[in-house]
């Protein structure tokens, strides 16, 4: 007998051991944005030791002024580190906001432990003279703002953890960076090289102040040990033992039951589930019935606080203008600056047989296939209803009608809708013998069917079916180079990029790394941020510059 059982009686009992909480490391490729960039966040899992903990697949990030959320971002975390990409909104104003990070089982302690950071955001487009500190007008560079601040003596240079091979770089060209002699106790760091628009230093997240404490209620969010959880309220089904699936449309079988909370909500953990999918609902029902399906916001409530106020410096408006001019640029000429984690279907679950239709005569309907030559399914008329039944494993005869049917991964309760479906569609069928518990629902045996596009077309779904667009946790993203886009970059297309290195290791071992600088020119920070196992953070900064 194969049984499929679920996880969430281990996730209970991690998510429950005396004295265990997790804490989150917050990480941005800058300090201050203009309006419409993206910010490339990188989160690392700890325990509260600050050390580097692998629990958690999913965290979340969210860009907020002193009670509003701007943006959201649900990102992949693998091996207790995730890097995302979170879009500023084109028309934010400027000022101070804050980032804040968390995962689904730290919302059991409040938002008090969740990780923040406060990154400036300056609108370009509406930048004018009361959001300046100094004199209109007035360009004169402060001593701190000077270029030459990059230009540092030979024995600093090559002293310390990360440095690079020169210390000034043309447009475009290639350097190396060295990373050496990080702590031997290293569980990960980050690197990163990225342009500053030279603003102020930007204030301590303490430095911002909570207005109200959201109430908590302890121990109701399960952590997302195997993957997202998604929550979901649904209405019209009856009764309540009647099981809830999920699936997302594929060519292997894989269905997600619905765990049913106190509240009445469904939870149901996923397994590789990133990007935007569609994802369907189904109930187990032979009969003609409606329900609704709403999807509930994984993100927590946002708590009100209170931001400091940015003024920017008119030295600044330059370096500022030209940052403007290379996000324009992007936008344009460079759409595409990441690559993402590429999703791997997997099951464990194997046909017992299998059937490729172009390997024999092709009918008009699946009814004519399934009595022409599959041989091991057959149809079961039970109170007038013809259903389809599996060769049973071990003894003679065919199961009794608790067959699991699917098209394209999608249950099939009416197995009448699918007998009469266009054979020529059709690609492979998949009969699996043996029997498959799914929410304390038993199947005796699976028939899958899957077509030649993997979308279920032309197939009228039955009322306990939904297909819903979910948006699901952003897979790992990379930053590409010029060399990655199509080839070489041409030199007669513009490069703006402002961050040109975002780089996640754990081992202690020397590290080279190649980078290519952009047409935007500039002093770049070179920065090195880790935890040891000991929960010890170590970084160092390093300055550069593109001429």
């Amino acid at each position: 007998m194969k049984i499929q059982l679920t996880v969430y009686l281990l996730i209970i009992v991690i998510s429950a051991q005396a004295g265990f909480r997790e804490r989150i490391e917050l990480l941005t490729d800058k300090n201050s944005y203009l309006s419409g960039e993206d910010i490339v966040v990188t989160v690392t899992t700890t325990n509260a030791g600050r050390q580097a903990v692998e629990f958690s697949k999913v965290a979340y990030v969210e860009l907020t002024d002193t009670n509003r959320v701007h943006a959201q971002l649900m990102m992949v975390v693998e091996n207790a580190t995730g890097r995302g990409i979170l879009s500023i909104p084109g028309n934010l104003p400027t000022g101070y906001y804050r980032l804040r990070a968390y995962t689904r089982y730290m919302r059991n302690e409040g938002s008090e432990v969740f990780a923040n950071k406060l990154i400036a955001v300056v609108n370009a487009a509406t930048l004018h003279h009361s959001e300046l500190g100094g004199k209109a007008g007035q360009l004169e560079v402060s001593e701190s703002n000077v270029p030459e601040r990059a230009l540092q003596s030979t024995k600093q240079w090559w002293s310390g953890m990360v440095r690079t091979d020169k210390a000034r770089y043309g447009r475009r060209e290639k350097g190396l960076v060295t990373v050496e002699g990080v702590p031997a106790g290293v569980a990960v760091y980050h690197l990163s090289i990225a342009a500053d628009m030279g603003l102020e230093e930007i204030p301590a997240v303490k430095d911002t102040l909570t207005l109200n404490k959201p109430t908590i209620n302890p121990s109701s969010y399960l952590a997302e040990y195997e993957g997202h959880i998604i929550t979901a309220s649904i209405k019209g089904i009856s009764p309540a033992t009647r099981a809830v699936l999920l699936s997302v449309p594929g060519t292997t079988p894989s269905l997600i039951a619905g765990r049913k909370t106190d509240s009445g909500d469904y939870e149901f953990i996923t397994r590789n589930l990133k990007g935007t999918i569609e994802l369907v609902t189904s109930i187990d029902t032979r009969e003609d019935e409606r329900f609704t399906l709403d999807f509930q916001s994984p993100f927590a409530p946002v708590n009100l606080c209170k931001l400091p106020e940015l003024k920017i410096d008119s030295a600044n408006i330059p370096a500022i203008v030209q940052r403007y001019i290379a996000l324009q640029a992007r936008d344009v000429f460079q759409p595409e600056l990441y690559s993402y984690q590429k999703l791997v279907h997997s099951s464990s679950l194997t046909p017992e047989w299998t059937y490729r239709l172009e390997e024999y005569t092709r009918f008009n309907t699946i009814e004519e296939v399934i009595l022409e030559f599959v041989s091991n399914v057959r149809f079961r008329r039970i109170n007038g209803i013809r259903t389809l039944a599996v060769n049973r494993e071990g003894v003679e005869g065919y199961t009794l009608g608790n067959t699991l049917v699917v098209l394209d991964n999608v249950p099939v309760f009416n197995h009448e809708l699918l007998l009469n479906y266009d054979a020529s569609l059709v690609k492979q069928i998949d009969v699996y013998r043996g029997q498959y518990v799914f929410s304390g629902q038993l199947y005796d045996g699976i028939v899958s069917f899957s077509t030649y596009t993997s979308d279920f077309r032309g197939f009228q779904l039955d009322r306990s079916t939904m297909i819903n667009t979910y948006k699901g946790p952003q897979p790992r993203v990379q930053l590409k180079t010029p060399d990655t886009f199509s080839g070489q970059l041409p030199h007669n297309v513009p490069d703006f990029r402002t961050t040109i290195l975002m780089e996640s290791h754990s081992s202690p071992e020397k590290l080279q790394l190649p980078f290519i600088t952009s047409d935007h020119t500039g002093t770049y920070f070179v920065r090195i941020k880790g935890l040891t196992t000991d929960g010890t953070e170590f970084s160092e900064t390093r300055l550069i510059e593109v001429n």
